[in-house]
């Protein structure tokens, strides 16, 4: 027997509203609804951030309405819609799908704080590195899958920098696996604050991170690559119980075209990363376009 759903004028007592992705390079992430009113589009300035193909800058808005909750359309360019109907202004009933694109779509509901608080954690262990917590691997490589895909729709192309710290055996050798550890917390933190919204960040395995720049081509690439370099050089890191320690990196860059496959990108990348190395690390090696 199906479950009636909740009309949006009954309380939801003890129940968080939420908002969750169903598909796209965010699906599974849980939005709880906090506030009187948030709006959703790609624009950095919206409160929740949604970066997928046919999503406007500033798309729909979310806010309550009496004990529920309710959508309102901000004049997008391919429409919102609620269960496949293309509305300027709806209420939300639980297990409402929102279509924001052809690529977006999320599902409203209310459960209880301690089952969304599980959700969310599920989908961080699942997507994200425990340490640093940025995408693991895995994730990093669906992402970079996307990203491929992405370009080749808009013709558009994208870099690729592998960078790994140097020397962080003798890190770990003179300060132990803590402070091994608080390096690359670190180190993540650093690279994370000076990406765009639609770049990635991922732990691509031990020391070494690896970083998506969309719509960008060498000369970009270059640039961000330097600035991690000299973010990452020139100012020490700290470490608990100890003097704080001055860390390097090396930087590998390749931008994608068309006909570079996906493990061919990463082969590149690797190459320069590498020929970083054998120059005396701490630099920046590119792949000539």
């Amino acid at each position: 027997m199906a479950i009636p759903r909740l009309n949006r004028a009954e309380p939801a007592v003890d129940r968080v509203p939420f908002l969750k992705i169903l598909e796209g390079h965010q699906a599974g992430l849980i939005l709880v609804l906090e506030g009187e009113e948030l709006t959703l589009g790609r624009d950095p300035a919206c409160d929740i951030v949604i970066d997928e193909i046919g999503v406007s800058r500033f798309h729909c808005s979310v806010r309550r309405s009496g004990n529920g909750w309710e959508v309102a359309d901000l004049n997008s360019t391919n429409g919102t819609y609620v269960n496949d109907k293309r509305i300027a202004r709806s209420d939300l009933i639980e297990e409402d799908t929102l279509i924001l694109g052809p690529e977006c779509s999320l599902r409203f509901d209310r459960q209880p704080a301690e089952e969304v608080e599980l959700a969310r954690r599920l989908f961080e262990g699942a997507r994200l590195d425990g340490l640093t917590r940025v995408f693991n691997r895995v994730t990093f490589f669906e992402r970079l899958a996307q990203e491929i895909s992405y370009s080749q729709r808009q013709h558009s192309t994208f870099g690729l920098l592998l960078f790994d710290i140097d020397h962080f055996k003798k890190i770990n050798d003179s300060y132990g696996h803590p402070g091994g550890d608080a390096v690359l917390r670190q180190v993540a933190a650093r690279a994370r604050a000076m990406l765009r919204l639609e770049d990635t960040l991922g732990r691509y395995g031990g020391e070494e991170f690896a970083i998506l720049l969309r719509n960008s081509g060498l000369s970009a690439c270059l640039r961000v690559a330097e600035r991690l370099r000299a973010e990452i050089a020139d100012r020490p890191f700290e470490m608990e119980g100890q003097e704080p320690v001055t860390v390097t990196a090396s930087i590998g860059v390749a931008t994608w075209r068309a006909e570079v496959t996906q493990d061919g990108l990463v082969a590149q990348a690797d190459e320069q990363l590498y020929a970083a190395k054998q120059a005396g690390r701490n630099r920046v090696m590119p792949r000539s376009e």
